[in-house]
């Protein structure tokens, strides 16, 4: 395998498109040193016939898992948008779908991330004159451990990988909370659990001596609830560890579909034109013939929708509507398994452990979800930190209302519910 330019996107605070950037060979080791500027500054390593891979931050890309058909084949890509639709915020005609591997339990990973921001990172390279061949979210090149929780602790971040394979990232400010909350989204079946008691594993954190140093007292704070703690620090920085991830991990391509890559050597186009020409007019015979097919297979298709409604009317009396049976199926499959909305869910999530650090008193003692958020109970010494917590969420553009508030000795208990923006935010009485 040739050597890789492998470049990590970064934000400027001038608007300008900077990165940090390396080279190096198949097994990882570095052949050009890492180096960071404008992003221009990268264009000149990337020579022909180097590979170039891009990374973005994890934090724009949803990494989820879906349930399609083993052997969908030129279809699966229609069918990715309809088996998530349901478990995002946004509307599926604004998002890109990129399509991973099958895992062992028999879903497909999939990464979605919205189509401004892939067309964002696609034109600023574009200016920069690097044709990339592949881009990867950041978080997808960390190790996952059977019987650990991998963190990287990245400025202010916190990168997880649970022993499930299952990654997010997180503030690393309030890191117990993000790391309860993290193994909670993953372990979670639809049921209220209590986070309290978690099975122990053990903890492997990587992180640069500057961020260790700045994290280390809540990583041993943390050390008497898990079996083991490991820390290995990265005295090179994050980004050339990452490069020696990259043959051991198999991380989603985000440049699929309309973002494929067509990088070519020089010269290449004009010595396959005309068995590109020769190939086009063998698919345009192609797809004359099979159009007919698939013609048939629609109609075919359309009179198995009718019989599957015809059945299932017995089982939904109050539905007279024939169209999209199989979907209507689906959908009360997912509401009698639990299924919840994971494109909020893990948003909010992420903003209680945040809202948390307003009452420190308080702790959360179960967390349950629903389709439109989370409801979780929390345990605080006043009436006023639930007050705060919820005036906290409120302020971040979450709907947070706080019911059934009482008094359990010294500490006050109330149930706190989480929605995503669009809801009527109140407090009942207590």
């Amino acid at each position: 395998m040739s050597d890789t330019l492998l470049i990590r996107l970064e934000s400027a605070s001038d608007g300008t498109a900077s990165a940090s950037w390396l080279v190096c060979d198949a097994d990882g080791a570095l052949v050009v040193a890492m180096q960071s500027g404008a992003l221009s500054a990268a264009a000149a390593n990337a020579v022909v016939g180097r590979r170039v891979i891009v990374l973005v931050h994890g934090t724009d890309i949803l990494q989820t898992q879906a349930e399609l058909p083993a052997k969908a084949g030129a279809k699966l890509a229609q069918a990715v948008p309809f088996a998530l639709e349901e478990q995002l915020a946004d509307d599926v005609e604004t998002l890109h779908f990129a399509i991973g591997e099958r895992t062992d339990s028999g879903s497909t990973r999939v990464s979605v991330v919205a189509r401004t921001k892939l067309e964002a990172w696609t034109r600023a390279l574009a200016l920069a004159s690097i044709r990339p061949d592949a881009l990867f979210a950041d978080n997808s090149l960390m190790p996952c451990n059977p019987g650990q929780i991998v963190l990287l602790i990245d400025g202010v971040d916190a990168h997880i990988c649970t022993p499930d394979g299952r990654r997010t990232t997180l503030p690393v400010e309030g890191l117990a909370d993000s790391l309860e909350l993290a193994t909670v989204a993953s372990s979670t079946t639809g049921a209220a659990l209590d986070v309290a008691v978690a099975a122990p594993t053990g903890l492997l954190v990587h992180a640069t001596p500057t961020d260790w140093q700045a994290h280390s007292a809540q990583v041993e704070a943390m050390r008497s609830r898990f079996e083991g703690v490991k820390v290995q620090l990265l005295p090179q920085g994050l980004l050339p560890w990452l490069a020696r991830q990259l043959s051991s991990v198999r991380p989603i391509n985000l440049l699929q579909g309309a973002f494929a890559s067509r990088r070519t050597s020089s010269g290449g186009l004009a010595r396959w034109r005309l068995a590109a020409a020769l190939l086009a007019g063998f698919l345009v015979l192609h797809a004359g013939s099979q159009f007919w097919q698939l013609s048939r297979v629609a109609r075919q298709e359309r009179a198995l929708e009718t019989q599957l409604a015809d059945a299932l009317r017995p089982v939904f009396p109050n539905d007279n509507s024939t169209r999209d049976a199989r979907r209507r199926v689906q959908r009360e499959l997912e509401r009698v398994r639990g299924g919840n909305n994971s494109g909020s869910f893990l948003p909010a999530l992420s903003a209680l452990a945040a809202a948390r650090q307003s009452a420190p008193d308080s702790r959360v003692e179960t967390v349950s979800f629903a389709r439109e958020g989370i409801d979780a109970r929390i345990l605080a010494g006043t009436a006023e930190s639930l007050e705060r917590m919820r005036s906290a969420l409120s302020t971040s553009g979450w709907d947070a209302e706080v019911q059934g508030e009482s008094s359990q000795g010294k500490e006050y208990s109330g149930r706190l519910r989480i929605r995503a923006p669009g809801g009527v935010a109140t407090r009942s009485g207590s």
